[in-house]
């Protein structure tokens, strides 16, 4: 495909090829009735997708509500609650977030000393918190826990486990079993 492109600041017109180098496709000037039909096409196309993510989002949302998901609330002996357990930086880490309900008690049981593991239902595979030379402990452990606030806490995926996988996460005294990994 060759088109008639200006060059220079005179009126010379060169014929030449263009060539987009990222997606390896022709650069071609674009008339209007093209312009017009590019966006009836995709308008069509917006359409069709609106229609199939709504009927995606449906199907997942009753997943959810049948299988039950770590988003749930659980709270165990009234002082913290998960609120989720998902997978992080590609899969390697999995990232539980908790809000402090009664901070007396979670200040007690989630203190510095404490190692929160994660343990895998079907294998038995235990998982703990990394600890890095610069930044130490990946989890929230510095200060007083305040209530009605959210921490985290990062564990290294070493069972490789995926989305739709069943956990126990044990976190001082407290155990929170069956959570679902989103």
């Amino acid at each position: 495909m060759t088109g008639i492109f200006r060059q220079g600041f005179g009126k010379q017109t060169v014929t030449q090829r263009r060539v987009d180098i990222g997606r390896g496709k022709l650069i071609t000037p674009v008339d209007s009735r093209q312009r017009a039909r590019i966006g009836e096409s995709r308008m069509f196309a917006n359409s069709k997708f609106l229609k199939l993510g709504i009927v995606a989002t449906a199907l997942v949302a009753a997943l959810f509500m049948l299988t039950g998901c770590a988003s749930q609330k659980v709270a165990a002996s009234n002082s913290i609650e998960i609120e989720s357990l998902r997978l992080t930086a590609a899969g390697h880490y999995l990232d539980l977030r908790y809000r402090v309900l009664d901070a007396e008690r979670a200040n007690a049981s989630l203190g510095p000393g404490v190692k929160p593991l994660l343990i895998d239902d079907a294998t038995g595979t235990v998982m703990a918190v990394p600890t890095t030379a610069k930044l130490g402990s990946l989890r929230q452990t510095r200060g007083i826990q305040k209530p009605d606030r959210s921490y985290f806490v990062l564990f290294v995926n070493s069972a490789r486990l995926s989305s739709g996988s069943r956990v126990t996460a044990e976190i001082g005294d407290m155990t929170f079993e069956n959570l679902v990994i989103e």
